[in-house]
């Protein structure tokens, strides 16, 4: 029986390009008048869907 040979899979880019790349783009979305919001710990920049939920017990109710 043969052996199995894994794929080889690309390596990934090292940390230094994928800092840069973050750089450059976020220095573009700045100069295109792209504004960055800075949130205090613990909150989030995505709104909730649904109302406040109710946890009792073991159950959550919505």
């Amino acid at each position: 029986m043969k052996a199995l040979r894994q794929r080889n899979r690309p390596k990934a880019p090292a940390a230094h390009e994928t800092h840069d790349s973050i750089r450059q783009q976020t220095e573009q979305f700045l100069q295109q008048g792209g504004r960055i919001t800075q949130l205090p710990s613990g909150y989030s920049g995505i709104p909730r869907m649904q109302g406040p939920q109710q946890i009792i017990g073991k159950k959550l109710l919505l």
